[in-house]
């Protein structure tokens, strides 16, 4: 294949969050290679204590296509994950981005 998969795995249950991977492009040329890639929205109430591990893996049912083989190493991986605090709601749309809808008759 020509992708590795990221996915969020819930460390107490041992499942993919929201059954979401992400494709990291990849290429088997003998040189190293950076790539920085947002990762699919997920959403999940973390309680205290709850723990996640981020997992780069070789293949995912929804992306299989087996073209290319090849050996990677991977190193210095960053994650960072958008949080909010308990009780705080934040809108789908900001009011600049809302479009008026049209009445259905």
């Amino acid at each position: 294949a020509r992708h590795v998969y990221a996915q969020v795995v819930d460390n107490s249950t041992g499942r993919v969050l929201g059954n979401i991977v992400s494709p990291v492009p990849v290429t088997l040329d003998g040189l190293p290679h950076t790539v920085t890639i947002p990762l699919d929205a997920i959403v999940y109430t973390a309680e205290p204590g709850d723990s996640l591990t981020l997992q780069i893996v070789g293949s995912a049912t929804a992306f299989e296509d087996f073209t290319a083989f090849g050996g990677i190493a991977v190193s210095n991986v960053q994650l960072a994950l958008p949080t909010v605090a308990p009780g705080v709601a934040t809108p789908a749309l900001s009011p600049g981005n809302q479009k008026q809808l049209a009445p259905v008759a």
